[in-house]
């Protein structure tokens, strides 16, 4: 059809969704990937649905009794990253213009936007303590995007910057919900 984008079959990175379902003409690029709506824990609800009507056991339950015991604190981590968002993200970016002045004129603004979605990004993963699919879904997507665009250097010193920020800024146990999210996040630009 004339006018029509077509997906793009060397676009690997990136989902492509049809949108308008209805009608199937348009298509749009899902830049993201996008957070599971639910709030629990994947790992959980999938040995939830596994027991097909039966009572659960104690020790299919712990997983649920560790997250209610560290639910405050994973809420107040998630409210610390969110609401400071915004100051964290530009510290980090301070600190990287010292070493990588070039990439932050050039990407500053993509470079804050994106710090700034993993933040809320790993700030949902800590909320919802779901490991699985903060690395099937975000790692990965973040591995092939820095990948091709050849940022993983720059990326590294970034994150790292932004890691700090977080040890320095975070009360120390919300701290330590959000360090381990970041350090898989920094391995994983180290990957070839």
């Amino acid at each position: 059809m004339p006018g029509q984008a077509k997906p793009n079959p060397c676009i690997t990175a990136l989902e492509i969704v049809p949108e308008g379902l209805a009608t199937g003409q348009r298509w749009a690029l899902t830049t993201r990937p996008s957070f599971s709506s639910t709030i629990m824990n994947s790992s959980f609800l999938e040995t939830a649905h596994q027991a097909d009507g039966r009572y659960l056991s104690d020790q299919e339950l712990r997983p649920l009794e560790t997250y209610l015991e560290t639910f405050a604190t994973r809420m107040e981590a998630y409210q610390t990253l969110r609401d400071n968002a915004d100051s964290l993200v530009m510290q980090s970016l301070r600190r990287l213009v010292q070493t990588h002045r070039r990439v932050v004129q050039e990407h500053g603004g993509k470079c804050k936007r994106d710090m700034t979605y993993a933040l809320g990004y790993i700030g949902r993963t800590v909320l919802s303590d779901d490991t699985n699919a903060f690395r099937q879904e975000f790692l990965l997507w973040m591995e092939n995007i820095t990948h091709a665009l050849h940022k993983s250097e720059s990326s590294t010193r970034a994150y790292g910057f932004l890691k700090q920020e977080i040890q320095d800024t975070l009360p120390p146990p919300c701290a330590t919900l959000v360090t381990p999210y970041m350090d898989e996040l920094i391995n994983t630009f180290s990957r070839q």
